[in-house]
């Protein structure tokens, strides 16, 4: 498993996480937002806590599910990640070659998401 896939998978959850919960009021990037406020001024750093901190306190809940699956897990994200990518009307599916194959839903609610996601 490389970290820089499974780091971009797990971001991508989280930010879906979040938008599917609050209606994209909230995303990935007030967690980011907020980590810089608290923890921007050079040689400051933070800690996995802190991160998991600010992420619970943007989601306004526990999110132990969250690190258990999908930071400490080992078991592979794909349905859990199809699961997210499902509310903004995506499919993941990787071919027999090995190849990933970003597929759009035929699903009207999902285009409407997914404009609001990429604030079209």
């Amino acid at each position: 498993v490389s970290v820089y896939h499974k780091g971009a998978t797990v971001a991508l959850i989280l930010d879906l996480h979040l938008r599917r919960k609050f209606g994209h009021e909230r995303s990935l990037d007030d967690v980011m937002r907020l980590l810089w406020e608290r923890f921007g001024e050079p040689f400051i750093g933070y800690t996995l806590d802190d991160y998991r901190g600010i992420t619970e306190e943007i989601a306004r809940e526990s999110l132990a599910w969250y690190y258990d699956t999908c930071i400490f897990g080992n078991e592979p994200l794909e349905d859990l990640l199809n699961e997210y990518l499902a509310f903004v009307g995506l499919h993941l599916l990787t071919d027999e070659s090995g190849g990933t194959l970003l597929l759009e839903l035929d699903d009207e609610a999902g285009r409407a998401e997914r404009a609001r996601w990429l604030g079209e």
